[in-house]
């Protein structure tokens, strides 16, 4: 009996060849803040198996975004050795995605190259260190990164980028009322506190865009409950109906929405552009 899930899907202007995905679980084996030969032979491999597209995790978007020493920190010294993945994995027959993000508060300063930022100025207990508030202007710059971002996961020849909004990491931290405790226009409503996730994702997809036709954005709003709990459901379906909206805005060019799944906290979107 055939099964839908081996049949080819479009996924915004990428074709997969089937509806599998490996989803962005953090392998730790970068080093040096890039690729290996064991990172390579990994995707390869799961390529060989028949995915349809396979996700390298985590890439942070700047130096502070790092959480871990074997971790990407996505930047144009490592695009060769991330083509040299990409090509790879597209000679095995399947589509390349890598996911970007900031990891916040949860790391320290001896791998972040600085003081840990956040939301808010307080104490992480993840790696028992204290955590400057991020002040507007670095705020603005590492929502910029995200675009930036964006444009070197392109010239290392991925076909789809994931933003990580969830599991505590930066934008999650905006978002949660238990580690957002700014006054100011980031800080206190709801609204407020979606500001900075519609900033990185407005330059991601921006970022996106620029070039016609191949432009892909996967974006996973599934925000772990910790404890305390971190984000409501509530909130969490507010926020990525949020995202939804904003895909729905179009650019000069035209931008097709094209949603995959929904859930609770949860969504997922491909966005083509083509020009008018």
């Amino acid at each position: 009996m055939s099964s839908t899930l081996f049949t080819p899907y479009k996924l915004g202007p990428v074709t997969l060849r089937n509806r599998t995905i490996r989803s962005a679980a953090f392998e730790s084996m970068g080093k040096d803040f890039g690729p290996t030969r064991q990172l390579k032979d990994y995707h390869v491999a799961v390529a060989r198996g028949g995915v349809g597209m396979t996700t390298l995790a985590y890439a942070a978007v700047c130096r502070s975004g790092l959480s871990f020493n074997k971790q990407l920190w996505l930047r144009p010294e490592i695009v060769p050795g991330l083509r040299e993945i990409t090509d790879a994995v597209h000679r095995e027959g399947a589509a390349a995605a890598i996911q970007i993000g900031h990891c916040g508060n949860m790391t320290h300063w001896t791998t972040a190259g600085q003081m840990p930022i956040g939301a808010s100025t307080g104490f992480n207990l993840y790696a028992y260190t204290p955590v400057r508030g991020m002040k507007r202007r670095e705020i603005e710059q590492v929502a910029r990164d995200f675009g930036t971002a964006v444009r070197t996961a392109r010239d290392a020849g991925f076909d789809s980028v994931e933003v990580h909004a969830g599991h505590g990491y930066l934008i999650s931290q905006f978002l949660s009322p238990y580690t957002n405790h700014r006054h100011d226009e980031y800080g206190g409503s709801l609204e407020n506190r979606m500001r900075f996730m519609r900033m990185c994702l407005g330059e991601a997809v921006e970022a996106a865009w620029i070039a016609p036709g191949e432009a892909l954005m996967r974006f996973d709003a599934g925000l772990l409950k910790l404890v305390p709990p971190t984000i409501s459901n509530l909130t969490s379906i507010v926020a990525a109906t949020s995202v939804d909206e904003a895909w729905n805005t179009p650019f000069d060019g035209h931008v097709r929405p094209h949603p995959v799944a929904r859930a609770c906290g949860e969504v997922v979107l491909g966005c083509e552009v083509s020009e008018t």
